[in-house]
């Protein structure tokens, strides 16, 4: 797929219809798939493979007859030992096609008796699937059973508990079919699990039961096989030894390795580095580019795929104060990836490739993204001076190491050659510096603050000392209320109020003097007597109440 166009600007460019496949289906392509989307590939290879058989079957028939006219021609061969040789060779060739054929019968056999004692779902109580795993069958890592409960519960859609059953056995079934199928080319596997998304998508589509599940419940239930199979089978499909895959990650990790001195300029992705929210936003991507090679489905890698792209259209935003095109953003993907450097990066393209449902890369978004992922690695694995406008002399210097890109001056601090690593350590010192002068300022004020609370403390205790010096406390003993008249007099009577009369007669017995209210208040003296209490007898009061 030649989706990248060097030299007609400063970069790269891509035209959106050259992501498409070559073939006009309008669905995306891939360069795994020379261009064509997985249909279309799928569709050529088949006729390329029957075209090979058919030559290979007319090139034997040849030799067979050469072999033939041969043997009569030559010098006392007879027409009867023709015909025995030749009816030897089709004897030869029937038992061969019988062997193969036994073969073959012996081994759909033991995938038969593999897959009968192979790990079955019965239903249990309350119809629920549960797992019945043979002696033999081994154990699960976390990840795996996670998996299979997740797929069961996934079946709870299906109505038919009988039919929900069956898509649980097929599933099994062709685990174990793919377990003993290692030995096969990659290509045949592939097709092998293409073939069983395509059967199980016509059995949800054909079955009775299934009719009543809407379109996205069926496309939940292919989702669910795809990462059930492919999560139990990672090991055996990731990066298989029958591939150069591990070779070719080493030789890419290499290569971008080597390209670190790219800047975001010689791709002409315009964004802002200086930005703290585009810098945090960078760090985003390149983690979610980083975790596809963590995850074990190809669903789930191509969700970090797509969280990552997301990131990268949010940061365009943000510098470009506009929506970001489909022609900024390849240049920007590219320099995420050559900024991550993600481990195993070509066997998760063709893990993706190989295994994904292919209706999920042949449209959407998870397919836009992925066919723009492939063209940055294709990109970055013929990279030339002529991409980055640069000259040859220039691009050599860079890939050897004898010289180093100049980078736009971002601040008083930094010049055109240090890393950021150094600008982000300059930075962080310029911004303890001024949390040390502000702290500095803090305590300078707090002692400010305690000598100002000292000398208030201080002028009010000497204000206080100087009125007390001035104006000395004398504390009087208090004058009793001198009367007129003798002690005897009726108004010395009425006033004093003896503690007998109040109903104390232990302070009177006890020499107690009366205690006298209000005695600085001389105008109480013109009030009447108080009232005192009377004892009055009940039969005076009966008297006085009838």
């Amino acid at each position: 797929m030649s989706a990248l166009k060097k030299g007609t600007r400063k970069g790269l460019h891509v035209h959106q219809s050259e992501l498409m496949c070559k073939n006009g289906c309008g669905y995306y392509g891939n360069p795994s798939w020379q261009g064509y989307c997985s249909k279309c590939y799928r569709d050529i290879v088949q006729k390329s493979r029957q075209r090979q058989i058919e030559s290979d079957h007319e090139y034997a028939k040849r030799l067979q007859q050469q072999y033939a006219a041969e043997n009569r021609g030559s010098p006392g061969a007879s027409g009867g030992s023709g015909s025995g040789r030749e009816l030897s060779f089709s004897k030869f060739e029937e038992k061969k096609t019988h062997h193969t054929g036994s073969k073959t019968r012996t081994v759909k056999k033991l995938f038969k008796s593999k897959s009968s004692s192979a790990v079955k779902g019965s239903p249990g109580q309350e119809g629920k699937l549960t797992p019945q795993a043979s002696p033999k069958e081994p154990v699960l890592s976390p990840e795996s059973q996670k998996t299979v409960n997740e797929f069961i519960e996934g079946l709870r859609i299906v109505r038919s508990r009988a039919f929900a059953q069956e898509l649980y056995k097929s599933a099994q079934h062709f685990i174990h079919r793919m377990q003993n199928s290692a030995y096969l080319p990659i290509e045949e596997q592939s097709e092998m699990v293409h073939d069983f998304y395509n059967s199980m998508s016509e059995r949800l589509q054909r079955h009775p039961t299934a009719g009543g599940l809407t379109g996205e419940q069926q496309a939940q239930l292919l989702d669910g096989v795809e990462k059930h199979i492919t999560t139990r089978l990672h090991q055996l499909l990731f990066c298989p030894s029958i591939t150069d895959d591990e070779q070719r990650d080493l030789k890419l990790q290499d290569r971008i390795r080597s390209l670190n001195w790219v800047t975001p300029e010689m791709l002409d992705t315009g964004i802002k580095e200086d930005d703290a929210q585009v810098q945090g936003l960078t760090d985003q991507a390149i983690a979610a580019i980083i975790e596809v090679g963590s995850q074990r489905s190809p669903q789930e890698k191509l969700s970090c795929l797509v969280r990552c792209c997301q990131h990268i259209f949010e940061l365009l935003r943000v510098s470009h104060d506009a929506p970001a095109s489909a022609d900024e953003f390849l240049p920007c993907l590219i320099y995420i990836t050559l900024r991550a450097n993600p481990p195993l990066l070509h066997s998760n393209v063709q893990y993706i490739t190989r295994f994904a449902n292919p209706s999920r890369l042949m449209a959407g978004e998870a397919g836009y993204y992925f066919t723009n992922l492939c063209c940055a690695v294709a990109f970055l694995e013929s990279l030339d001076a002529q991409a980055l406008s640069l000259s040859q002399e220039d691009f050599d210097r860079y890939m050897s190491g004898e010289a180093v890109p100049p980078k736009p001056q971002q601040n008083d601090q930094t010049d055109g050659y240090t890393c950021e690593g150094l600008i982000l350590m300059q930075e962080n010192i310029k911004g303890l510096i001024e949390l040390n002068a502000k702290h500095d300022k803090l305590m300078d004020d707090a002692k400010l603050l305690q000598n100002e609370m000292k000398g208030f403390r201080d002028s009010v205790v000497k204000q206080i000392q100087d009125v007390l010096a001035r104006t000395p406390l004398d504390i009087k003993p208090r004058q009793p209320l001198q009367l007129a008249g003798t002690p005897d007099s009726p108004i010395q009577q009425d006033l004093l109020l003896s503690p007998s009369t109040v109903g104390f007669p232990q302070a009177a017995a006890a020499g107690l003097q009366a205690v006298t209210l209000d005695t600085e208040n001389v105008d109480n003296l013109n009030l009447p007597p108080p009232l005192l209490p009377q004892v009055v007898s009940t039969q005076a009061a009966e008297s006085t109440g009838s």
